[in-house]
Protein backbone atom coordinates (compact mmCIF):
# COMPACT_ATOMS: atom_id res chain seq x y z
CA UNK A 1 0.00 0.00 0.00
CA UNK A 2 1.32 3.43 -0.88
CA UNK A 3 1.99 5.69 2.80
CA UNK A 4 2.01 9.27 2.09
CA UNK A 5 3.29 11.82 4.60
CA UNK A 6 2.42 15.58 4.65
CA UNK A 7 4.47 18.00 7.31
CA UNK A 8 4.13 21.74 6.86
CA UNK A 9 5.34 24.81 9.36
CA UNK A 10 3.44 27.42 6.69
CA UNK A 11 0.41 28.88 5.86
CA UNK A 12 -1.21 27.05 2.85
CA UNK A 13 -3.93 27.05 1.14
CA UNK A 14 -4.69 23.28 0.30
CA UNK A 15 -2.83 20.67 -0.27
CA UNK A 16 -4.46 16.63 -1.06
CA UNK A 17 -3.10 13.60 -0.87
CA UNK A 18 -4.07 10.03 -2.35
CA UNK A 19 -3.05 6.93 -0.54
CA UNK A 20 -5.08 4.07 -1.29
CA UNK A 21 -8.04 6.76 -0.78
CA UNK A 22 -8.14 10.49 -0.03
CA UNK A 23 -6.79 12.80 2.20
CA UNK A 24 -7.10 16.42 2.28
CA UNK A 25 -5.74 19.32 4.68
CA UNK A 26 -5.79 22.67 4.76
CA UNK A 27 -4.22 25.52 7.18
CA UNK A 28 -5.73 29.37 6.75
CA UNK A 29 -4.26 31.46 9.31
CA UNK A 30 -1.46 31.26 11.83
CA UNK A 31 2.42 30.59 12.07
CA UNK A 32 4.69 27.24 13.30
CA UNK A 33 1.51 24.78 12.69
CA UNK A 34 2.22 21.29 12.03
CA UNK A 35 0.36 18.70 10.25
CA UNK A 36 1.57 14.85 9.52
CA UNK A 37 -0.68 12.56 8.07
CA UNK A 38 0.32 9.02 7.58
CA UNK A 39 -2.37 6.89 5.76
CA UNK A 40 -1.52 3.68 4.98
CA UNK A 41 -5.16 2.30 4.36
CA UNK A 42 -8.06 3.12 2.33
CA UNK A 43 -9.01 5.91 4.74
CA UNK A 44 -10.36 9.39 4.38
CA UNK A 45 -8.90 12.50 6.30
CA UNK A 46 -9.23 16.00 6.62
CA UNK A 47 -8.05 18.37 8.58
CA UNK A 48 -9.17 22.34 9.13
CA UNK A 49 -7.22 24.83 10.98
CA UNK A 50 -7.86 28.41 10.82
CA UNK A 51 -6.20 30.42 13.26
CA UNK A 52 -3.62 30.54 16.02
CA UNK A 53 0.42 29.31 16.46
CA UNK A 54 2.32 26.68 16.78
CA UNK A 55 -0.58 23.91 16.61
CA UNK A 56 0.44 20.65 16.03
CA UNK A 57 -2.46 17.82 14.43
CA UNK A 58 -1.09 14.36 14.02
CA UNK A 59 -3.10 11.60 12.30
CA UNK A 60 -2.07 7.98 11.40
CA UNK A 61 -4.59 5.56 10.01
CA UNK A 62 -3.42 2.14 8.84
CA UNK A 63 -7.00 1.01 9.11
CA UNK A 64 -9.89 0.91 6.18
CA UNK A 65 -12.41 3.19 5.82
CA UNK A 66 -11.59 5.45 8.94
CA UNK A 67 -12.41 9.01 9.00
CA UNK A 68 -10.48 11.76 10.95
CA UNK A 69 -11.43 15.79 11.16
CA UNK A 70 -9.84 18.16 13.21
CA UNK A 71 -10.89 21.94 13.53
CA UNK A 72 -8.88 24.06 15.62
CA UNK A 73 -10.45 27.33 14.89
CA UNK A 74 -8.59 29.69 17.47
CA UNK A 75 -5.46 30.27 19.80
CA UNK A 76 -2.21 28.80 20.49
CA UNK A 77 -0.36 25.92 21.11
CA UNK A 78 -3.36 23.40 20.86
CA UNK A 79 -2.41 19.56 20.10
CA UNK A 80 -4.36 17.08 17.99
CA UNK A 81 -3.33 13.40 17.66
CA UNK A 82 -5.23 10.56 16.07
CA UNK A 83 -4.49 6.60 15.54
CA UNK A 84 -6.69 4.53 13.92
CA UNK A 85 -4.54 1.39 13.82
CA UNK A 86 -4.45 -1.34 11.34
CA UNK A 87 -6.78 -3.49 13.61
CA UNK A 88 -9.60 -0.40 13.39
CA UNK A 89 -11.75 0.14 10.52
CA UNK A 90 -15.13 2.24 9.89
CA UNK A 91 -14.08 3.80 13.12
CA UNK A 92 -15.16 8.42 13.35
CA UNK A 93 -13.02 10.84 15.06
CA UNK A 94 -14.18 14.46 15.01
CA UNK A 95 -12.06 16.94 17.35
CA UNK A 96 -13.18 20.20 18.03
CA UNK A 97 -10.64 23.10 19.97
CA UNK A 98 -10.48 26.71 20.51
CA UNK A 99 -8.22 27.77 23.05
CA UNK A 100 -4.89 28.02 24.09
CA UNK A 101 -2.75 24.78 24.79
CA UNK A 102 -5.84 22.12 24.51
CA UNK A 103 -4.75 18.41 24.47
CA UNK A 104 -7.09 15.62 22.36
CA UNK A 105 -5.91 12.16 21.85
CA UNK A 106 -7.78 9.17 20.48
CA UNK A 107 -6.27 5.59 20.10
CA UNK A 108 -8.41 3.13 18.50
CA UNK A 109 -8.10 -0.92 18.04
CA UNK A 110 -11.45 -1.97 16.33
CA UNK A 111 -14.08 -1.55 13.99
CA UNK A 112 -17.18 1.02 13.57
CA UNK A 113 -15.61 3.24 17.29
CA UNK A 114 -16.85 6.82 17.20
CA UNK A 115 -15.94 9.78 19.14
CA UNK A 116 -16.55 13.38 19.26
CA UNK A 117 -14.36 16.12 21.19
CA UNK A 118 -15.41 19.44 21.91
CA UNK A 119 -12.54 22.06 24.44
CA UNK A 120 -13.41 25.33 24.46
CA UNK A 121 -10.81 27.19 27.17
CA UNK A 122 -7.32 26.68 28.04
CA UNK A 123 -4.78 23.69 28.84
CA UNK A 124 -8.25 21.62 28.70
CA UNK A 125 -7.45 17.82 27.98
CA UNK A 126 -8.95 14.94 26.62
CA UNK A 127 -8.24 11.19 26.04
CA UNK A 128 -9.92 8.41 24.53
CA UNK A 129 -8.61 4.68 23.94
CA UNK A 130 -10.95 2.15 22.30
CA UNK A 131 -9.99 -1.45 21.80
CA UNK A 132 -13.22 -3.26 20.80
CA UNK A 133 -15.64 -2.75 18.48
CA UNK A 134 -18.88 -0.41 18.45
CA UNK A 135 -18.05 2.24 21.34
CA UNK A 136 -19.27 5.26 21.55
CA UNK A 137 -17.76 8.41 23.19
CA UNK A 138 -18.35 12.10 23.66
CA UNK A 139 -16.26 14.71 25.64
CA UNK A 140 -17.75 18.81 26.16
CA UNK A 141 -15.09 20.80 28.02
CA UNK A 142 -15.89 24.73 28.59
CA UNK A 143 -13.44 26.05 30.73
CA UNK A 144 -9.77 25.81 31.76
CA UNK A 145 -7.53 22.64 33.32
CA UNK A 146 -10.54 20.30 33.00
CA UNK A 147 -9.35 16.58 32.25
CA UNK A 148 -11.41 13.77 30.43
CA UNK A 149 -10.35 10.26 30.51
CA UNK A 150 -12.50 7.34 28.58
CA UNK A 151 -11.13 3.60 28.19
CA UNK A 152 -12.70 1.21 26.64
CA UNK A 153 -12.16 -2.82 26.62
CA UNK A 154 -15.28 -4.37 24.75
CA UNK A 155 -17.99 -3.81 23.01
CA UNK A 156 -21.14 -1.44 22.22
CA UNK A 157 -20.15 1.18 25.51
CA UNK A 158 -21.21 4.59 25.49
CA UNK A 159 -19.61 7.50 27.78
CA UNK A 160 -20.85 11.14 27.59
CA UNK A 161 -18.83 13.69 29.76
CA UNK A 162 -20.02 17.27 29.87
CA UNK A 163 -17.60 20.06 31.83
CA UNK A 164 -18.19 23.09 32.48
CA UNK A 165 -16.10 25.04 34.98
CA UNK A 166 -12.30 24.54 35.93
CA UNK A 167 -10.12 22.11 37.41
CA UNK A 168 -12.83 19.27 37.09
CA UNK A 169 -11.72 15.74 36.54
CA UNK A 170 -14.07 12.86 34.63
CA UNK A 171 -12.62 8.90 34.41
CA UNK A 172 -14.79 6.39 32.60
CA UNK A 173 -13.49 3.02 32.33
CA UNK A 174 -15.08 0.12 31.09
CA UNK A 175 -13.64 -3.55 30.65
CA UNK A 176 -16.86 -5.41 29.51
CA UNK A 177 -19.96 -4.52 27.23
CA UNK A 178 -22.12 -2.51 26.76
CA UNK A 179 -22.15 -0.18 29.51
CA UNK A 180 -22.82 3.47 29.78
CA UNK A 181 -21.06 6.50 31.31
CA UNK A 182 -22.89 9.59 31.64
CA UNK A 183 -21.06 12.66 33.88
CA UNK A 184 -21.85 16.37 33.99
CA UNK A 185 -20.05 18.12 36.20
CA UNK A 186 -20.39 22.57 36.55
CA UNK A 187 -18.20 24.22 39.14
CA UNK A 188 -14.69 24.30 39.85
CA UNK A 189 -12.26 21.28 41.43
CA UNK A 190 -15.05 18.48 41.14
CA UNK A 191 -13.76 14.59 41.08
CA UNK A 192 -15.52 11.69 38.94
CA UNK A 193 -13.92 8.15 39.04
CA UNK A 194 -16.67 5.65 37.30
CA UNK A 195 -15.62 1.92 36.48
CA UNK A 196 -17.08 -1.05 34.67
CA UNK A 197 -15.46 -4.53 35.31
CA UNK A 198 -19.07 -6.16 33.81
CA UNK A 199 -21.78 -6.11 30.99
CA UNK A 200 -24.73 -4.00 31.19
CA UNK A 201 -23.89 -1.48 33.54
CA UNK A 202 -25.01 2.10 33.83
CA UNK A 203 -23.60 5.20 35.69
CA UNK A 204 -25.31 8.76 36.09
CA UNK A 205 -23.38 11.16 37.90
CA UNK A 206 -24.26 14.92 38.20
CA UNK A 207 -22.11 17.41 39.85
CA UNK A 208 -22.79 21.05 41.00
CA UNK A 209 -20.55 23.10 42.98
CA UNK A 210 -16.84 23.25 43.59
CA UNK A 211 -14.63 20.14 45.23
CA UNK A 212 -17.00 17.52 45.06
CA UNK A 213 -16.11 13.83 44.31
CA UNK A 214 -17.89 10.60 43.47
CA UNK A 215 -16.12 7.45 42.94
CA UNK A 216 -18.03 4.32 41.70
CA UNK A 217 -17.13 0.64 40.75
CA UNK A 218 -19.50 -2.63 39.38
CA UNK A 219 -17.75 -5.92 39.66
CA UNK A 220 -21.01 -7.54 38.05
CA UNK A 221 -23.46 -7.26 35.30
CA UNK A 222 -26.83 -4.86 34.44
CA UNK A 223 -25.87 -2.87 37.50
CA UNK A 224 -27.36 1.06 37.68
CA UNK A 225 -26.21 3.40 39.91
CA UNK A 226 -27.62 7.43 39.72
CA UNK A 227 -25.69 10.45 41.77
CA UNK A 228 -26.21 13.82 42.11
CA UNK A 229 -24.30 15.92 44.57
CA UNK A 230 -25.64 19.99 44.77
CA UNK A 231 -23.20 22.20 46.69
CA UNK A 232 -19.65 22.01 47.89
CA UNK A 233 -17.37 19.49 49.40
CA UNK A 234 -19.12 16.62 49.15
CA UNK A 235 -18.16 13.00 48.68
CA UNK A 236 -19.77 9.59 47.30
CA UNK A 237 -18.05 6.04 46.89
CA UNK A 238 -19.90 2.91 46.22
CA UNK A 239 -19.02 -0.48 44.88
CA UNK A 240 -21.77 -2.92 43.61
CA UNK A 241 -22.30 -6.27 42.45
CA UNK A 242 -24.89 -7.48 39.68
CA UNK A 243 -28.27 -6.43 39.87
CA UNK A 244 -27.72 -3.24 42.00
CA UNK A 245 -29.73 -0.27 41.78
CA UNK A 246 -28.84 3.01 43.42
CA UNK A 247 -30.06 6.61 43.59
CA UNK A 248 -28.51 8.69 45.92
CA UNK A 249 -29.42 12.72 46.01
CA UNK A 250 -27.18 15.02 48.52
CA UNK A 251 -27.28 18.57 48.72
CA UNK A 252 -25.45 20.69 50.95
CA UNK A 253 -25.43 24.81 50.64
CA UNK A 254 -25.67 26.62 47.35
CA UNK A 255 -24.19 26.17 43.77
CA UNK A 256 -21.97 29.27 43.65
CA UNK A 257 -21.31 29.88 47.77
Amino acid sequence: MKKTILKTTATIAAASIAACGMAFAQIDTGTGNTISITDTGVDNTWIYQTSGDNGSVTITQAGDFGTATVKQFSGDGNTARVNQTGLSSNSSVTMLQSGDSNLATHLDFGDSNGLLSVQNGNDNTATNTASGDGNSSQNRQTGDDNTAIQVFVGDGNKAFTFQEGNGNIASSRAFGDNNVFTTRQTGNSNRSTLLSEGTRNTFVVGQFGNNNTVNLKATGNSARVDVDQFGNGLNYALEVGDFANVSIVQFEGFIGE
